[in-house]
């Protein structure tokens, strides 16, 4: 199952938020987790220390206590007495000022005199007690006891002088008993849970028993206890579960005087309470993390709807396009890649309608074939009782034409160029124009003459016909035998390069140049070549009727053509431009308009040759069409891409208008006059149906001033563009 692409790109950014916040979410609290258990040992320690801390400060109290005690005269001299009675009565009072659980009194052999809790104790001899001993020996001491087993107690006892200096009469001993109520207190002041375990038999490796604690007794306490008495004392923190709740646990061994173990005492504190604080924070990473997914999930939801709305709309327009309606606006809001792709795409739709206006408006323009004589040849029109016998303007190959007395009325330029897809048998209205005699002879026919239809020619040039001649030479339709494509040869006249001892290399320069313009708009120069003897240049061969010959047919053409048309000259000229080549000379004699509504500019190439062989150098004679040249051309001036600029405002002019800006009737030095002093006519006034924006940037393309007018071809195209 084949997911849309929104939700891919949903999936797959929810997936990487996801995969980073759960990593984060995992190390957090990995990271957490170490420091919180950190923590907890570092707590368990400290209550464990607290706790030892409390047991040694309530022995010390008693201690001193007892020692303040045996410095009473009247206690010392009733004990000397040995009387049990008064023995008695001395060990309760002592257990009163004391505060003990008991007291009991020795004589200096260790036989006990009396114990507080027990009025008819025995005298037994406790001399074998540790703690006894070492107080008769004059040591005050403090240390742990049990009694039976059942209890464990904290005991003190210090030597009892006799009346004489330096002689004992006995001992004092007392006790404070670890019992429940003792381990709260000290869990109270140390913050956990305190458990007192007496070792039955005395030793370290026996079974403890649990004789006082802070937590209720249970089986799994008995076994807590068991695991953390068989530790080390110095070993580090132990977990243990008591009934459902995780503790961290630590104990400590209890002496007796002597160093057995007795018991001992154990400090544990829940986890949970330890862990408190980091679960909070915990839960408040993983909330936060929830909630950064969840917007996440809204933000790359949002994202892909962003994404995928204009491609959805790009596909729509191509799925339109594809059917032959190029009326989609699939234009994006965005500044990103795909607003790119879309305004590229918007913009590739508009040249499709504008091309399709095209095709439309030449499929119902008839352009009338050539006559040609019956050998097949071109017969020049022109000739006595001609209509346009008294046009003086000469189309050639090159593009060159010597002044018109009349430029709106030059006869159709010939189409001698032809791209290598063309089918030869293109639609009859599209059929290449005839080509002007030209005024002088050029000797075209006995070049015609010399390379016959059928001829093959520097040895891969199948001779079809002749389809023009002019000033610089004669045009054949050939066919190039390598790839079997239509290719357009020009014969050179051999006068063009034999009036300048430099101008077969200025040619070839020139050339090298031309084939490096490569575009859509432009007829792409090939090859420039001799044999037998003959200079020959082949082009693109272009299908279609010149500009000048539907401008003839159909008078001034429609908004949408003219725009169509203008757009795609200026990108012609563009390419060439940013290659440092200027045509000066553009007019609708050179461009073509194919079948398929593409627009070839020609003669890029040798425009200028005409110009070096014959041009200003001959009686002062201006070549060229001086209605399409701009006022510094007319002057001699500076020629720049400007220059171009010029002649493209003037063929947009007459495309909308149906004539140029300046025609001046039969005076060429009236043209020139009126190019280089008057302003044209607006073309609104003489066609209402031209926007005024587009007549806005006709009229400042035909500015005088060159800086007046759009700097490059790229900025007028981006002008019509708009409209």
């Amino acid at each position: 199952m084949r997911f849309p692409l929104a939700w891919r790109i949903f999936l797959g950014t929810a997936l990487v938020v996801a995969a980073v916040l759960g990593g984060s979410l995992y190390l957090t609290a990995r990271a957490a987790q170490r420091a919180a258990a950190a923590a907890a040992e570092r707590g368990i320690a400290a209550i464990r220390a607290q706790v030892a801390t409390q047991l040694d400060a309530r022995a010390r109290v008693l201690l001193d206590a007892a020692r303040v005690f045996v410095q009473i005269p009247a206690f010392r001299s009733l004990l000397a007495n040995g009387s049990p009675d008064d023995a008695l009565d001395q060990a309760r009072e002592a257990a009163d000022r004391l505060g003990a659980e008991w007291v009991q009194l020795t004589d200096a052999r260790g036989v006990r005199l009396a114990k507080s809790d027990e009025p008819h104790a025995p005298p037994v001899a406790l001399g074998s007690m540790s703690l006894i001993q070492r107080a008769l020996a004059g040591e005050a001491v403090a240390a742990y006891g049990r009694a039976g087993d059942s209890s464990l107690f904290h005991a003190v006892a210090v030597p009892v002088e006799g009346p004489t200096p330096g002689q004992l009469a006995g001992a004092l001993m007392a006790a404070l008993p670890l019992d429940a109520a003792a381990a709260r207190a000290l869990g109270t002041a140390a913050g956990g849970d305190v458990v007192v375990y007496l070792q039955p038999d005395g030793s370290e490796g026996a079974t403890p028993r649990v004789v006082a604690s802070t937590l209720p007794d249970a089986p799994t306490l008995q076994r807590a206890v068991q695991a953390l008495a068989a530790r080390p004392a110095d070993a580090r923190a132990s977990e243990v579960r008591l009934g459902g709740e995780e503790f961290y646990g630590l104990a400590t061994p209890l002496r007796a005087a002597d160093g057995r173990v007795l018991g001992g005492l154990a400090v544990l504190h829940s986890q949970a309470a330890e862990l408190r604080p980091f679960r909070e924070l915990e839960r408040t990473i993983l909330l936060a993390g929830i909630a950064g997914l969840g917007l996440a999930l809204v933000v790359s939801f949002a994202v892909a709807r962003q994404t995928t709305r204009p491609l959805a709309r790009l596909v729509t327009a191509a799925r339109q396009a594809a059917a032959g309606d190029y009326s989609a606006d699939p234009r994006a809001r965005t500044g990103d890649e795909v607003g790119v792709l879309a305004e590229a795409f918007r913009s590739m739709l508009v040249d499709l309608r504008e091309k399709q206006v095209l095709v439309e408006f030449a499929r119902l323009t008839p352009v009338r074939p050539p006559q040609t004589t019956p050998s097949g040849d071109l017969r020049p029109i022109g000739e006595p009782g001609s209509a346009r016998a008294h046009d003086t303007t000469v189309r050639t190959p090159s593009g060159q034409v010597a002044v018109s007395a009349d430029p709106a009325a030059a006869p159709p330029s010939a189409a001698p160029n032809a791209a290598p897809h063309a089918a030869p048998h293109a639609a009859p209205h599209a059929a290449p124009a005839a080509a002007k005699a030209p005024a002088a002879p050029l000797d075209a026919f006995a070049a015609a003459a010399a390379l016959r239809s059928g001829q093959r020619f520097a040895g891969r040039y199948r001779v079809r016909r002749m389809i023009g001649a002019g000033g610089v030479g004669v045009v054949f339709l050939t066919t190039d035998e390598s790839n079997g494509q239509p290719v357009a040869l020009k014969v050179l006249r051999p006068d063009v390069l034999q009036s300048d001892p430099v101008s077969q290399s200025r040619l070839e320069r020139e050339v090298h140049v031309a084939q490096r313009l490569s575009h859509p708009n432009i007829v792409q120069t090939y090859e420039l070549g001799e044999a037998d003897g003959l200079h020959f240049l082949t082009m693109e061969y272009v299908e279609g009727p010149t500009l000048r010959q539907i401008l003839l047919e159909r008078g001034r053409l429609p908004v949408p053509v003219v725009l169509g048309l203008g757009k795609q000259l200026c990108r012609a000229l563009d390419h060439a431009h940013a290659r440092g080549v200027v045509h000066r000379d553009i007019k609708p004699h050179n461009l073509v308009v194919t079948p398929a509504g593409v627009l070839k500019v020609m003669d890029l190439g040798t425009a200028r040759l005409l110009e070096s062989t014959r041009g200003l150098t001959e009686s002062g004679a201006l070549f060229g069409t001086p209605a399409y040249m701009a006022p510094e051309l007319l002057r001699g001036g500076p020629v720049d891409p400007r220059v171009d600029i010029y002649a493209v405002g003037v063929v947009l002019y007459e495309t909308l208008v149906g004539r140029p800006p300046f025609s001046g009737g039969e005076s060429p030095l009236t043209v020139l006059t009126q190019a280089l002093e008057s302003a044209p006519v607006d073309p609104v006034a003489l066609n209402p149906q031209v926007p005024r924006a587009l007549a806005d940037i006709v009229l400042r393309a035909l500015a005088k001033d060159p800086a007046d007018r759009p700097q490059s071809a790229a900025a007028l195209c981006e002008q019509l563009s708009a409209l």
